[in-house]
C-alpha cells in the first residue's frame, strides 16, 4: 500500500488579505509540482493522510481553497473522498467564534 502523507499546508496563508509574505509565497508551485509528479509518476498513492494543519486561520475562504485543490488531487490520483483521512490541527479552528 502507497500512502502520500501531507502535512501542514496551510491554505490560505498566502491570501493578501492576511498581509503574510515568506516560503509560503512558493507554494501554489509546490502543490502544482506535487500533482504533476503524482500523475507523471507509476507510484500513484492508493490513501492520502493528511496530518496538521489544512487552513491558516480556520475560515471558510480557507477551506475553500483547500476543497478546489483536494479534488483536483483526487482527479490526478483517480481515487475518492473516502480515500483520505484528515488529522486536524491548530489552524484549522477559526479562533474568532466564540462558543460562549
Amino acid at each position: 500500500m502507497i500512502i502520500l502523507h501531507l502535512s501542514d499546508i496551510h491554505f490560505g496563508r498566502d491570501n493578501p488579505q492576511y498581509n503574510i509574505r515568506g516560503e509560503f509565497c512558493n507554494k501554489k508551485k509546490i502543490l502544482q509540482d506535487l500533482l504533476i509528479s503524482i500523475r507523471d509518476n507509476m507510484l500513484k498513492p492508493d490513501h492520502i493522510v493528511v496530518t496538521g494543519d489544512v487552513a491558516w486561520f480556520g475560515k471558510k475562504k480557507d477551506f475553500d481553497e483547500a476543497i478546489e485543490w483536494f479534488r483536483e488531487l483526487l482527479d490526478v490520483t483517480k481515487l475518492s473522498g473516502s480515500d483520505i483521512t484528515f488529522c486536524p490541527g491548530n489552524h484549522d479552528v477559526n479562533r474568532a467564534i466564540s462558543l460562549s
